[in-house]
């Protein structure tokens, strides 16, 4: 039986599935190794700024470890071991699995096992997108460290295009680079949204149902850009059947409900914080969700959806139908986007679309306009959902 170690900071809600899963096969034994229990015993999020503790299982069904508990978040800069050599000897894995290269823990272990003769693998969200501000040489530092990282890493767990575009730049061999992408806890998910309907939803929201309704679910800090959203909505000519949802929570929360409030009125519901199980209600009675981060290695929650989608995105705004309510997300947003995906078609500029290097603030009302009026997309989005077309990855899948 092959022997896995997996070393990540915290337990994290959409990995867990995927270790439940792993831990189920017979000829592998899976132990993973965290370095902090806030998730799990509940504590202040620094990006919400409110009292966070997931309420679905994250520690049940695989076999885990607390190598500390008190690693401090966002950044876990003290997350590290303290005698990596012994605890392979103790443990003596066939491989380890770490999360990227950005935390002290994942840069001790990795040489250190590769020195051992133990496999090494790399799953995390490798991309050449740029984070606002970053310098060239900055840029070039970091690309200089990566490939000598890299070549302690035997096996690349590559989460999506982007993922294969930077190692492909870094010249990373293609054996050495496998497809695993994203999943998320898929039976969770349609179980609780076939206990919800679109009508039962907005009625319990009192949205009537002839209203757009637009959902935004992520902390309410600047890197998400909340306000840009508030620019958009501005400058909607006719917002009087548009309401918003925004789930979560975070310092720029008063001011992004004064800006939207004064556009929408009591069209804007602001429920906070709200956890795994209780999002059904809201994602159901959505019809577009939006993603306008500055800068998003992912965006994992446009995965979590199940009806036809449509997608415009931050300078390049885009459309894509899919499962879920419709999306309009940033282009710096790693999430990705399908051709064809039900009953629509990519959104491009020229078509409607806004131009590729256009100011923000400038394109994103008339992006988002498109997408409120229906733009130029082939059609409109189906009521109900259409699971057969589902190209989310399951857990199971991705094990």
């Amino acid at each position: 039986m092959a022997r896995l170690a997996v070393f990540y900071t915290h337990p994290i809600q959409y990995l867990a599935p995927l270790w439940r899963r792993l831990a189920a096969e017979s000829d592998l034994d899976i132990q993973v190794h965290y370095f902090s229990d806030a998730s799990v015993r509940g504590g202040i999020d620094v990006d919400f700024g409110v009292p966070v503790a997931w309420d679905v299982p994250l520690l049940e069904g695989y076999d885990h470890e607390f190598l500390q508990r008190d690693a401090e978040a966002p950044g876990f800069a003290d997350a590290r071991l303290d005698d990596p050599e012994a605890l392979l000897e103790r443990e003596r894995p066939d491989a380890v699995l770490v999360g990227g290269y950005t935390h002290p823990f994942e840069r001790q272990i990795i040489p250190v096992a590769r020195r051992r003769g133990i496999r090494t693998l790399l799953r995390g969200e490798l991309t050449d997108a740029r984070r606002p501000g970053s310098s060239v040489w900055r840029r070039m530092a970091k690309s200089l460290f990566l490939r000598r990282f890299y070549r302690d890493i035997d096996a690349f767990c590559v989460l999506g295009r982007n993922g294969f575009t930077h190692l492909d730049r870094l010249c990373v061999e293609k054996d050495r680079q496998f497809s695993s992408p994203y999943s998320i806890d898929t039976g969770l998910f349609e179980g609780m949204m076939r206990g919800t309907s679109r009508a039962a939803a907005r009625a319990e929201l009192g949205i009537p149902e002839d209203h757009m309704v637009l959902l935004f679910s992520g902390k309410m800090i600047p890197r998400k850009e909340p306000l840009l959203l508030a620019s958009a909505l501005h400058r909607v000519e006719d917002p009087d059947r548009l309401h918003l949802l925004m789930l979560g929570d975070g310092p720029q929360r008063e001011h992004v409900e004064g800006e939207i409030r004064s556009a929408l009125g009591s069209r804007l519901s602001m429920p906070g914080f709200v956890n795994q199980t209780e999002m059904a209600t809201y994602f159901a009675a959505a019809d577009v969700l939006t993603l306008p981060s500055n800068y998003e290695t992912w965006g994992l929650v446009g995965r979590q959806r199940r009806h036809d989608v449509r997608l415009a995105r931050h300078r390049e705004f885009r459309c894509r139908m899919s499962l879920g309510p419709r999306p309009s997300r940033s282009n710096r947003v790693g999430l990705p986007f399908w051709r064809r995906c039900g009953a629509g078609r990519v959104h491009r500029p020229g078509n409607g679309g806004a131009r590729p290097n256009a100011p923000p603030w400038r394109e994103g009302p008339r992006a988002h306009r498109g997408v409120l009026d229906g733009g130029q997309c082939s059609r409109r989005p189906r009521r109900g959902p259409r699971r057969s077309q589902c190209r989310c990855p399951s857990p199971a899948g991705v094990a």
